[in-house]
């Protein structure tokens, strides 16, 4: 999941694929995906190990504008800041 989250900051600024927006076109909500892995890394290893791995990730993948090329469509609809992903991933195992 890492792999991906990173590898949709990269299309932003780099033509990889055949398309306009690839984010976009994959339908890939980045929010939705560091969430996930969030969730997992807090009940797995602990709040400990989440907050010593989701600071660094926060700080490398949050996007002001989002992850799509132009900031609209469906897949910029859904997204979240990843600042705000972290008080329901905490929360979760409370």
């Amino acid at each position: 999941m890492e792999l991906l989250v990173d590898l949709a900051r990269e299309v932003s600024d780099y033509d990889y694929f055949r398309s306009d927006d690839p984010v976009e076109a994959a339908g890939f909500v980045v929010s939705d995906a560091v969430e996930q892995l969030w969730r997992f890394l807090r009940e797995a290893l602990g709040f400990s190990a989440f907050a010593e791995r989701a600071a660094p990730q926060l700080l490398r993948w949050e996007s002001r504008y989002g992850w799509t090329r132009r900031g609209d469509g469906r897949v910029s609809e859904k997204e979240v800041s990843l600042a705000s992903v972290p008080r329901g991933v905490a929360l979760a195992g409370s």
